[in-house]
C-alpha cells in the first residue's frame, strides 16, 4: 500500500514537472518567434537576376556608375592600386582608364553634370574628371570618404558609420548630414550608394545587404537580400571580396551589382514594393 502511494505520488510529481517543462518551452518558443518576427519585419525586397556581365576580378570595386548611354564608369582601390576605368557592359577591355597617383586610395564614383566626382579614402579630396577621365580640378574635404553619389544637385558621401552627408559640388560644404536606421537600429558600415528616383541604395560593408533609404528621414523601407549572388569560394581566396557596387539603369529600370573582385556584373529586376517615386529636390 506505501510502495503503491509512493507511486503513485511520484507520477504525479514527474507529469506536474513534465508540464511545467512544457508550458515554459513553449511560451519561450512563443517569445522567441514574436521577437524573430519583429526582428525580420522589415520589408525584404524580391528580385530576379535579367542578365550578367563580365567583371575585372583584379578591381577591389569602390565605385561604381552608369552615364544616360550606359557606358560604365568604376573606380578601384588600394594604395598603389587605384584606378578609374572606362567601359561598356559587354566587353572588360577598357574604353578608357586613368591610373591614379600611388598615394591615393580611391573610393565611390559618381556622375553629376557631366563631371565624375571621386571620393579618397584619408588623402581628404575629391577628385574631378571630364568623362573622358581628364583631371579637371580637387576640392578639400578633410574627413575619412567610403561612398558617394549624387541626386543630380547634391552630392551624397557615407563615411563607414551610420550617417550620409550631403555636399554643394562647388564648394564641397556639407549641407545635410542624415542618420540611418532601420525599426529604430542605427545602420553603420554604409559603403557604396546609389541614387535612385528620390532614394539611395548603399551597399553594408561585410554584408549582402543593400538597404533602400528615404532621404528625408533617413529610414530604411527595404531590404535587398543578394546572399545568392556571392561567390563563397573567392571570398575563400579573398577576405575582402564582397559585395560592393549599385549602378541604375534608368532605361530599363534595373539595378547592376558587382563586388571586389568579383568576376560578374549581375542585372537585377526589383519586384514591386518600392513607395511612389520622387523627383531631386
Amino acid at each position: 500500500m506505501t510502495f503503491s502511494l509512493m507511486t503513485q505520488s511520484w507520477r504525479f510529481f514527474a507529469l506536474n514537472t513534465l508540464f511545467t517543462v512544457l508550458l515554459f518551452f513553449a511560451s519561450s518558443q512563443h517569445l522567441y518567434a514574436e521577437n524573430s518576427k519583429e526582428r525580420f519585419s522589415y520589408p525584404l525586397l524580391g528580385y530576379r537576376v535579367s542578365n550578367t556581365y563580365p567583371h575585372d576580378t583584379t578591381l577591389f570595386t569602390q565605385g561604381f556608375t552608369l552615364d544616360d548611354r550606359n557606358t560604365l564608369f568604376e573606380s578601384g582601390g588600394g594604395y598603389g592600386k587605384s584606378v578609374i576605368i572606362k567601359r561598356t557592359l559587354s566587353k572588360l577591355q577598357p574604353l578608357g582608364k586613368t591610373v591614379l597617383p600611388p598615394g591615393v586610395f580611391a573610393e565611390g564614383l559618381t556622375l553629376l553634370d557631366d563631371r565624375l566626382y571621386l571620393a579618397t579614402w584619408k588623402s581628404g579630396k575629391i577628385h574631378v574628371f571630364d568623362q573622358s577621365l581628364n583631371k579637371q580640378s580637387a576640392h578639400n574635404l578633410p574627413c575619412e570618404m567610403w561612398g558617394l553619389t549624387s541626386d543630380n544637385k547634391n552630392l551624397i558621401m557615407s563615411n563607414g558609420s551610420e550617417h550620409l552627408f550631403f555636399l554643394k559640388p562647388e564648394t564641397m560644404e556639407i549641407t545635410k548630414k542624415l542618420e540611418v536606421t532601420r525599426q529604430n537600429e542605427v545602420m553603420r558600415n554604409l559603403n557604396e550608394l546609389e541614387w535612385v528616383d528620390g532614394f539611395v541604395f548603399a551597399n553594408i560593408w561585410h554584408s549582402n545587404e543593400i538597404i533602400v533609404i528615404d532621404t528625408d528621414n533617413g529610414k530604411v523601407i527595404g531590404t535587398l537580400d543578394l546572399t545568392g549572388l556571392d561567390d563563397t569560394s573567392l571570398s575563400q581566396v579573398h577576405e575582402e571580396a564582397v559585395l560592393n557596387g549599385i549602378a541604375w539603369q534608368k532605361d530599363t529600370s534595373r539595378l547592376l551589382v558587382t563586388g571586389k573582385y568579383w568576376s560578374t556584373i549581375y542585372e537585377i529586376e526589383l519586384d514591386s514594393g518600392l513607395p511612389a517615386r520622387r523627383q531631386s529636390r
